[in-house]
């Protein structure tokens, strides 16, 4: 296990991590477009299911893609599915349960990453957690674009620093975790 997280940590996990976009999805996606004319993005990364299928009916099909085929914890319909998956070059799939980066994912996600073509990475479990591995593995001046439950979407861009900064949250987050399990 790369990462399994606590429900304290859960929590503070919460709060976005970049630019929050509140749900006004007309009003995002101008936002979104003009951001992405201005930082000219090295690569775009979307998490969530909801996300990207926005993302593609917009005509922005992301390099990667990570998704479980849930929302809210339901099953998507399939023709939703198979929207997603026909805009993707290369289809991956790994395991990751709630709660956990397992490096089965990690390393999933790091070929998705290096890949040519675009690549959809499916995720049998949960791909929430998966935007922190996107975010350090992510080159710089990529954006990842993930669903904020109940709230919108977030943009983060991957700067040194951003990425720095999800390094150390991982390895604090680590730390507390095999504190609490007495290891």
């Amino acid at each position: 296990m790369f990462l399994k997280i606590s429900e304290r940590d859960r929590e503070r996990l919460r709060k976005p991590l970049g630019i929050l976009l509140p749900y006004d999805f007309k009003r995002n996606i101008e936002i979104l477009k003009k951001y992405l004319r201005l930082h000219k993005p090295s690569m775009i990364i979307s998490v969530g299911d909801v996300v990207t299928a926005n993302l593609l009916r917009q005509n922005i099909t992301p390099k990667v893609a990570i998704v479980d085929f849930k929302t809210l914890r339901s099953i998507v319909p399939n023709e939703i599915k198979e929207f997603i998956a026909r805009a993707f070059t290369n289809i991956l799939k790994c395991k990751n349960p709630r709660g956990c980066i397992t490096y089965e994912a990690y390393n999933t996600l790091k070929r998705a990453i290096n890949s040519s073509g675009n690549t959809l990475v499916i995720v049998d479990g949960e791909e929430d957690l998966l935007t922190l591995a996107a975010i350090t593995l992510a080159p710089e001046n990529s954006v990842i674009i993930y669903g904020q439950p109940g709230t919108g979407m977030v943009l983060v861009f991957a700067s040194r620093e951003k990425k720095d900064k999800i390094r150390r949250l991982i390895d604090e987050i680590r730390r507390s975790y095999n504190v609490g399990k007495g290891t």
